[in-house]
């Protein structure tokens, strides 16, 4: 990225077009590059646009700097298209990204025919607007009724809502919204948090930047008068102003989505935008239009790309190091500004108060240099595989060993890439998420699904040979559950763990009864029949308080119950399921759900570690306990297309079974610890290629969005 705006900076002031071509073609390079390694690559298709597009209206573009934009756009997309199926000629241009650059050129283009056109300057002196916006105007109008021929109005009003929903709420799909990093930060926590160090309640390095900032914008602007000057640096601090603090914190009116936030939000564009088309405007009446040429185009690039930042960290906590890659320049054209323009003579209070000032922003940013070096020097330092990483090696150690090249792997998302770079093998899907429609199958079909026939023509379809389910597959359910789910979220549900509590065992006559202490809501409305009394509980003011086993003299395990809390009435429901010592055991009767039990390691202070058979159990509702994952992983039942090939053992496991203790293969330690395991398919010999499998779109585009008040 960087060098990318590095390269066009350079081929932007070069004196001679030769030069600035070449740089524009190493910066299509760069371009190309990034946009190879990371999707984040549309923070250089939207600045480099845009910074000539407004340097455009200030009148410094001409032929030759359109020449070194169409060297940066040709030699960016000659070289990502070969590389990628993203980037086929279609995409690039319905992309509202490349999209854009793509505009953005024709517009200027346009713009150079227009102004140069002497037929139209009579009607261009009747409007009394500068040559530059007239043309825009035109071109403007002449590409909108081209894409509505061509692409049609839905086109146009999509791109809207595009922009909209990006500026707004950018993750409203089931997938992003259930990747953790993706979460829209607050400024009350988020930023604060990743803008520290945080001293007296306030982020120095959050102020610093903020502060650099708009010293980097007046200094800008410097050859303008100092009324305008004053004025246009005041539009840009409340610009900055509302569009951090319209998201500051969830239980405020300024939550980044009501009504108050978006006035604020939106009013800070109108705000900065209008000032300066006030002074524009001015500017060109009074015959001082030169002055805007003086602007410095890598500011204006900086500005952009800084404004971006911020839009894309007030989006996703993700994308907050985007902005913390860009904002270290504003902070350091801050401390070199203000030791630049400390006063050598004069009163000498004013003086002292500069040197107030100078001091406070050096030792600021030296402390928070010294934090941030100490953090990262720590973290890397720390920084090592631990137990699941070798796990992860050790299974891949055998996947390389005992399958064919060829072998196709089908599992959640998350560990794709371990497995083709590791195991070096191919998957179905894995991090890129380039058809989101098929961890909607992955998740709906194979994890949470239970029909074989969907499950074996899904994985069919895709030439799979084996499957992989791991532990962190337990915390993940509601991801995969929520993606995989219909628009009535059907498989939407989660695994809730609940641990033994010792001093509420009881032992009478010949049971002992356990008390598994803990708290989950439950997925969906139950309806239980108890003498003759029907029982309603909802599935949105229901919690599960507690699960209840007794175990007999003869260590044989009676039905279980599960204690369900309604308008703090509790009612105790037998559960029809439990398994229990390799053994899934079904009672005939009670709630079509289940208990999975399952050893807890408890820690002595002698170092070593106690077990306990029992010590935990998962809450398996419904939806869950009849799922594969629960079948093939959990409870290791025996099928006729899947035949467990290996079983990776935690590496706490591993440590059991060399001290001669077998506690099976999973145990809560520190959390859910359990192995990888891997299936090797069999097909039945009358199954079909259903090519609906292969789609790469969802059917129903209602199954990517989730619903106002759904969860």
């Amino acid at each position: 990225m960087f060098l990318a705006f590095y390269f066009i900076i350079e081929a932007f002031t070069s004196e001679k077009l030769k030069r600035g071509l070449i740089f524009g073609v190493l910066a299509g390079i760069s371009t190309a590059g990034m946009a190879l390694i990371w999707g984040g690559v549309l923070f250089v298709f939207f600045t480099i646009p845009l910074s000539f597009l407004f340097v455009f209206i200030l009148g410094k573009v001409g032929k030759e700097e359109l020449f070194i934009y169409l060297s940066w756009l040709i030699s960016s997309f000659i070289l990502m298209a070969p590389f990628s199926t993203r980037y086929t000629p279609k995409n690039l241009v319905m992309s509202m990204s490349t999209g854009l650059t793509i505009g953005i050129f024709l517009i200027i283009a346009f713009s150079l025919v227009i102004m140069k056109a002497k037929k139209l300057d009579g009607i261009r002196r009747k409007t009394k607007l500068p040559n530059e916006i007239f043309s825009l105007i035109v071109s403007g109008l002449v590409l909108f009724l081209i894409i509505l021929i061509v692409f049609g109005s839905g086109f146009i009003f999509e791109q809207v809502n595009e922009i909209k929903t990006s500026l707004i709420t950018p993750m409203t799909d089931r997938f992003g919204l259930t990747v953790a990093e993706n979460k829209q930060p607050y400024f009350s926590n988020d930023w604060k948090e990743n803008f520290g160090p945080v001293k007296f309640n306030i982020p120095l390095y959050f102020w610093l930047f903020f502060i650099g900032s708009v010293v980097l914008f007046n200094n800008l602007i410097k050859n303008l008068k100092k009324k305008e000057r004053i004025t246009l640096t005041f539009s840009y601090f409340i610009f900055l102003i509302c569009l951090i603090f319209s998201r500051y914190s969830p239980s405020s009116k300024l939550d980044g989505v009501s009504g108050l936030s978006l006035l604020v939000y939106f009013w800070g564009w109108i705000f900065f935008i209008g000032s300066f088309g006030y002074f524009y405007y001015k500017t060109f009446q009074k015959g001082d239009f030169n002055i805007f040429k003086e602007f410095n185009f890598s500011y204006i690039l900086y500005f952009i790309i800084l404004t971006l930042g911020i839009i894309g960290a007030r989006g996703g906590i993700r994308l907050i190091m985007v902005l913390g890659a860009v904002s270290p320049i504003a902070v350091a054209f801050l401390v070199v500004k203000s030791a630049k323009k400390y006063p050598q003579k004069g009163d000498d209070a004013m003086r002292l108060f500069f040197g107030i000032l100078l001091v406070i922003v050096i030792i600021s940013s030296v402390f928070t240099l010294w934090v941030y070096y100490q953090s990262d020097k720590m973290t890397a330092e720390n920084f090592a595989p631990g137990y699941y990483q070798f796990q992860w090696q050790k299974a891949m150690a055998w996947v390389r060993e005992n399958t064919s090249e060829n072998a196709v792997f089908a599992h959640w998302w998350d560990y794709g890439y371990w497995v083709q770079s590791i195991g070096e093998r191919a998957t179905v899907l894995d991090g890129g998420n380039v058809i989101g429609y098929w961890n909607h199958l992955m998740g709906r079909l194979v994890l949470t699904g239970y029909q074989d026939k969907e499950t074996m023509e899904y994985l069919y379809a895709h030439n799979t040979t084996h499957l992989l389910i791991d532990s962190t597959e337990i915390g993940k359910y509601t991801a995969y559950a929520s993606i995989g789910s219909d628009e009535n979220y059907d498989r939407y549900s989660w695994i809730s763990t609940f641990l033994i509590d010792e001093s509420q065992i009881q032992e009478t006559g010949n049971k002992t009864t356990y008390t598994y202490s803990g708290g989950s809501s439950i997925d969906e409305d139950i309806l239980w029949k108890e003498n003759n009394t029907e029982i309603f509980l909802p599935k949105k003011a229901t919690g599960i308080g507690a699960i209840i086993l007794e175990k007999g003299k003869d260590n044989t395990i009676l039905q279980p119950k599960a204690v369900f809390v309604f308008n703090r009435i509790p009612y105790m429901i037998p559960l029809r399921y439990a398994y229990f010592n390799k053994e899934l055991h079904d009672f005939g009767s009670g709630l079509d759900a289940g208990v999975f039990l399952f050893p807890e390691l408890i820690p002595l202070q002698s170092g070593g570690v106690s077990v306990n058979e029992i010590g935990a159990v998962f809450y398996l509702s419904k939806r869950t306990i009849h799922s594969n994952l629960a079948n093939l992983y959990l409870f290791d039942q025996k099928s006729d297309y899947f035949k467990l090939v290996h079983t990776e053992s935690n590496l706490i496991i591993e440590s059991l079974k060399q001290q001669k203790q077998d506690v099976g293969e999973f145990v809560y330690y520190q959390g859910f610890q359990g192995p990888i395991k891997i299936w090797e398919i069999e097909y039945p010999e009358d199954i079909k290629m259903n090519s609906s499998y292969l789609e790469t779109v969802f059917p129903d585009e209602k199954l990517t969005m989730i619903k106002p008040g759904e969860y």
